[in-house]
């Protein structure tokens, strides 16, 4: 993605939908990061769980590897 790019950002489960939208800035930012800016974790390790126990989807795409560069 370019600079100022946009990723939508969605998880949906049961319990839980949410939908984030997130400007981008810089060249990437990985998925672990992107659910700490959002305050949807608070640590790489809660990510990891996050995307374990989750359905997550990244522009459309089902991500759960916390890695994964936006």
């Amino acid at each position: 993605m370019q600079p100022d790019s946009r990723a939508l950002v969605t998880s949906d489960n049961e319990n839980i939908k949410n939908k984030m939208e997130f400007e981008l800035r810089d060249e990437y930012i990985t998925l672990a990061q992107l659910l700490k800016a959002c305050d949807v974790v608070y640590s790489g390790g809660q990510a990891k769980e996050y995307l374990a126990s989750m359905e997550v989807f990244v522009n459309g795409v089902n991500e759960n590897r916390r890695g994964k560069k936006i």
